[in-house]
């Protein structure tokens, strides 16, 4: 799994490859700042990897790192964030739902852990355990839900949407209004010179706002809008950006469905990412 992994993240990337026991890793000739996001604790990490390497230099394991593997058991799976230097990890969703019936367990191609859940109409409970060593420190987090349709028209056919509430060390902190679909393209009248031909009336922009907004609730900022990853899975955020996760302990999250929004949704985990520095 790891290796197809690799693979897959190394297409359209590569400068240079190197090997790690048969494994394809990327190294551009852009990351020459490389030995700056090195995090200190790098080799405590690899050891909670199952992978065997050896005859490894420090800097191949920083782009191993920047690519993903899977600790503590298949757990987690942690990364480095080439863009901010950061720590990132994913926990599998099986491993983070509160116990609920209406959830079911499954292996599907593409995932990084052994097994996804597929949800239905409901509310579901993430308990997400905050280890210090998993965040870099002085950074802003995002935390995002990757999942994937079942049916993967749905996502193009509705306007789907739920809420997100989520507690920090058992207090609340908010919530999020997380929409299941993509901005859409708008109609913009072009400016027409005289012999313009009137088939080419409009054209096609990305909107650069958001689709459509429940009345629950106006604020831009309460909205997030989902995404694609080069992974080819999907993620949207599920709350505002986090201040100094490496302090504390457990982050609870709360979905709730509107209607039959997240009927056929496969999740393979929650992702922390850092956004930015927190300076």
């Amino acid at each position: 799994m790891v290796a197809d992994s690799l693979s897959r993240c190394c297409v359209g990337v590569t400068k240079r490859r190197i090997g790690i026991q048969g494994i394809g890793v990327s190294i551009s000739d852009e990351d020459v700042d490389w030995e700056k996001n090195v995090p200190s604790d790098y080799q405590g990490i690899i050891n909670r990897s199952s992978m065997t390497l050896k005859q490894t230099t420090k800097k191949e394991l920083y782009f191993l790192l920047c690519i993903g593997i899977l600790i503590d058991d298949g757990r987690k799976w942690f990364s480095l964030c080439k863009s901010t230097g950061g720590k990132c990890h994913m926990l599998p969703a099986t491993e983070i739902l509160c116990s609920n019936e209406r959830a079911h367990r499954f292996s599907f191609s593409g995932s990084r852990f052994k097994e996804v859940i597929q949800l239905q109409q409901g509310t579901y409970a993430f308990k997400c355990k905050l280890e210090s060593d998993m965040f870099s420190p002085r950074n802003l987090y995002a935390c995002y839900l990757v999942f994937k349709f079942l049916d993967s028209r749905k996502s193009l056919d509705d306007r789907l949407f739920f809420r997100v509430s989520y507690n920090l060390d058992i207090e609340p902190v908010g919530y999020k209004i997380a929409h299941l679909s993509l901005p859409e393209p708008i109609n913009i009248p072009l400016i027409k010179p005289k012999n313009y031909n009137i088939s080419d009336e409009s054209s096609n922009i990305p909107k650069t706002k958001f689709p459509r907004m429940p009345k629950t609730c106006t604020d831009d900022s309460m909205h997030s809008w989902m995404q694609q990853r080069d992974d080819g899975w999907m993620e949207v955020i599920l709350c505002k950006p986090l201040h100094k996760l490496e302090d504390h302990k457990l982050l609870d999250v709360f979905l709730r469905s509107a209607g039959s929004t997240l009927d056929g949704l496969i999740v393979q985990g929650i992702e922390f990412r850092p956004m930015q520095r927190d300076v």
